[in-house]
């Protein structure tokens, strides 16, 4: 979300929407991801940019380090998600940021665990 605020520095119009949805897995493992999708209005992402946007050391900002990215696609991945960039027309001034992964089956009370638990033994 950083990354999209400084994006609509110099922009007009400035609108960054943030949504989380349950989704397949894109590899028809069966399994449900959790999305987060991250779209700004901001100046959006070159092409020679977007194929090297997750690299370390790749940035457009005239401060920036460059790791941000890289960064979080090791963490994403070390938890078997993802992370892409989809590049939208520039008619519509957006660009979309996207991360899964794989969604936790619901954690069980602990009270109702001591019981079962219990009741084993």
């Amino acid at each position: 979300m950083r990354n999209a605020i400084d994006a609509m520095e110099g922009s007009s119009r400035k609108e960054l929407v943030v949504a989380t949805t349950v989704a397949e897995d894109t590899n028809d493992s069966g399994k449900h991801m959790i999305e987060v999708n991250v779209a700004d209005t901001g100046s959006g992402i070159s092409e020679v940019i977007a194929s090297r946007l997750f690299q370390p050391f790749v940035t457009t900002k005239p401060a920036g380090m460059g790791v941000g990215l890289s960064i979080s696609k090791r963490i994403i991945e070390a938890h078997g998600g993802r992370i892409w960039a989809e590049l939208i027309p520039a008619a519509e001034r957006y660009s979309t940021l996207r991360s899964s992964r794989p969604r936790r089956a619901p954690r069980h009370d602990d009270r109702q665990s001591r019981r079962a638990y219990r009741r084993r033994r």
